[in-house]
């Protein structure tokens, strides 16, 4: 998987997609801004990443030498095994540094990612479950 600086053709792409029940709480109603990458499979959009303030969520703090990971797949390809592929690629764009990623607690699929990454529950935050690495 290749992460690449967000055009704007990626940008209307990712805006334009929507997901099914339940997971439409991932749809992006707002203009996409802050540090994204695209991720292409050889030419293919295949989701995204970001980094900071877009991967937080209500509650948590900018933390020193924390990094706060958001990632999305393409919505046809979710539940395929691809998140921990996404989410490893993230990673390695800021090595060294404790990683941090907020999934919702009723979205088992997008637990086990992170978790096939070696991350771990650290707290809860609302409907949200933090995972650290």
């Amino acid at each position: 998987m290749r992460l690449v600086p967000l055009g704007d053709e990626d940008r209307a792409a990712i805006e334009a997609w929507r997901y099914p029940p339940p997971y439409g709480t991932y749809d992006h109603d707002e203009p996409i801004e802050g540090e994204y990458l695209a991720a292409y499979e050889g030419e293919e959009l295949v989701g995204y990443v970001c980094f900071g303030e877009p991967a937080r969520i209500e509650g948590m703090k900018d933390e020193p030498g924390v990094i706060d990971v958001g990632w999305g797949l393409r919505p046809e390809l979710m539940g395929q095994g691809l998140g921990p592929q996404l989410i490893e690629a993230a990673l390695a764009v800021h090595p060294g540094a404790r990683h941090r990623i907020a999934v919702y607690d009723w979205n088992e699929r997008a637990k086990r990612a992170p978790a096939k990454c070696g991350f771990v529950e650290t707290v809860r935050l609302g409907d949200f479950v933090v995972m650290e690495r």
